[in-house]
Parts: C-alpha cells; structure tokens; sequence
C-alpha cells in the first residue's frame, strides 16, 4: 500500500478483526501480546495516522458534543444552537449538529454528549435512544426522569400565564389556541397552562377553540384564514411566533389590522432577528443567552465529572416582551 492506511486495512494485513486492532491502538489489555506487537508493526509500515477521533477515543474524550435536531429550517433553532455552540467554544468543545436521519451517528462513540432540541419523537423514543447512546444527555423540551439526563427548559408556566392575564386587559374576547403535535412538550406545557388558566378564572374549557398549525407559519395561515373570513375569533394566541407571523399574514390578506382588528401573541421572541412582526408582536423572551449558557455548563459538567450523573431539571426564567399586536383597554 503506498498511502497510509485506515485500521480496516490495518485488520485485513494483521489478519484480525477490526475491533482487535481497535483495542490494540489503545493500548487495552485484552489483545495478546504477539498481536499487538504485529498490529503496531504494521500500522508502523504503512504510515497510519489516527484521527483527531479516534486519538480522543483513546484518551476516552473527543472534545465533541452532538445536537440532534429534526431540520435546520426552524428560525428558533438555530438561535438556540449558535448561542450554544458559542458557549461550548469558550470551554474548548466543539459542538455538531445532527439531523434526525443521522441520528446512527450516536452510536458510533464520536461524542463526549448529547444535546436534543426540536426532534421529532415521542418520550419514550428519545429516552430509548438515550439509553442507547449512554451519552451524558441535555434535553432542552422535555421532562426525562433517566439519570444521565438532565432538563434545562425554558419556564413555560410563568410565561404563559403572563400572557395569558392580557386576556383581562384586552376588548377581544373570543380567543383560540394555535398549538403543536402531542409529542411537543412545550407545546404541551404551555397549552395545558392556558387550559388550567381558562378554567380558574373564567370557568371556560378552550379545548374546543384549540387548533394544531404544528408550529409553523404556513398551516397557521390557512387555518387563521379560515377562522377569520368566519369572524369566529378575534384573539389569537399562539405558543410559539412563526404561528404568530402565520395569523399575520392572514390577516394582511384579508385587509385586517393586527393590534387593532384583531389581537395576536406568540412565544419564543424571534422578532429580533425577522423583521416579519408589523406591528412588533406581543411575545415570550425565552433568554437565549442565559439558556445557552446554561445548556452547555450542564453538558460538560457532567462530561468532566464535575457534576454527580443524576437526573436534574432546570429552569430557565423567560419574560414578557411587550408589542402593539394585543388591543388593550383604554
């Protein structure tokens, strides 16, 4: 072979299995001592170069941390995962982003630890592909009771309660909901906190005026189009602000004025960086910053043992920011 080999070539020379001159390059003791003198002959030979991986793998640390998430569309997303990979890179890690049809990549031993945001499964989905990996896990949506996990969610709760009490202040009184898919744990915080907040102060069950638009723009504006050519609701509160941008839009449409002809909220802030929210949109700041920070100190606390493996929630306050897009009292 005139260029440097790979351990497969290694294994193929050495007549071994993979695995075999795997162990031997790092120095494990269970590879006799004949064949681990002639896999490091070879290797010697024909030039091998380990990677930067695999010289992590020896010392059992890769310095990398991998996000799974389900598509690199989502404007929030990306925020989050800038900011988080700004934090890491201050604490010397590098963090990868993977998408949902990569997630075999967990299994290959590239990462120190795992970060989930915006992926599509079920709870016990993820947990079972968690106990698979185990990876020190961060989960950003969920409520993960598995040990090597630990929660840092934003404080839905506190939040939409907030926005919520604008429903007392506000001359638009008939309100739905624009919410996700069931496997969505914010979407599920917050929507059953508005459910619990309906019912304590107005006697009021909002399950019938709930609509899915799955968090996006697009099924936000069809459904928002339909519910306002009906003049069924003139509030429209969404959990999250890319359904927000999708009422918007509508209501654009059809010649109404958000803020005056009809009210919208949404969640999550995006405003700052879309100059789509005309008038600026009443919202949920969920503190990119703070919740970076504290996604990657969690990860790499538990990656150098600085941090007892144990399952833990955390949350991350969040605060109103206020818009022109909910009509109030005079």
């Amino acid at each position: 072979m005139g260029k440097p080999v790979n351990i497969t070539d290694i294994a193929q020379l050495a007549h071994v299995s993979v695995a075999t001159v795997s162990n031997a390059l790092k120095g494990k003791k269970n590879v006799g001592r004949e064949t681990r003198e002639r896999i490091l002959k070879i290797a010697e030979e024909h030039h091998y170069q380990p990677s930067m991986t695999a010289q992590g793998l020896r010392m059992q640390h890769t310095k990398l941390i991998g996000i799974l998430v389900h598509d690199f569309q989502n404007v929030f997303s990306s925020r989050i995962a800038e900011g988080i990979n700004q934090a890491l890179h201050k604490r010397g890690y590098s963090l990868v982003m993977i998408a949902s049809n990569s997630k075999q990549l967990l299994n290959a031993s590239l990462f120190d630890g795992l970060i989930i945001f915006n992926y599509l499964a079920s709870k016990s989905q993820l947990e079972s592909m968690i106990t698979a990996s185990k990876l020190p896990t961060v989960l950003m949506a969920s409520d993960s009771t598995l040990d090597n996990v630990v929660n840092v969610v934003t404080d839905n709760h506190s939040s939409i309660s907030q926005l919520c009490s604008l429903y007392e202040q506000t001359p638009h009184k008939k309100i739905c909901f624009l919410t996700n898919d069931d496997y969505s744990y914010n979407s599920n915080v917050r929507w059953q906190t508005c459910y619990d907040y309906f019912q304590k102060h107005h006697q009021q069950d909002i399950t019938g005026d709930t609509y899915n638009a799955h968090f996006r723009s697009a099924p936000a504006k069809k459904i928002a189009l339909d519910l306002l050519k009906k003049q069924k609701y003139d509030f429209y509160f969404c959990l999250n602000d890319m359904m927000a941008y999708g009422v918007y839009q509508a209501a654009k449409e059809l010649g109404l004025t958000v803020g005056h002809d009809i009210s919208v909220s949404g969640f999550d802030n995006t405003q700052n960086n879309l100059s789509i929210f005309q008038p600026k949109l009443t919202t949920a700041d969920p503190n990119m910053a703070l919740w970076s920070g504290m996604i990657a100190n969690s990860i790499v606390q538990r990656i150098e043992g600085t941090t007892p493996i144990a399952n833990q929630t955390i949350f991350v306050p969040s605060e109103i920011v206020m818009g022109k897009s909910v009509k109030l009292n005079a």
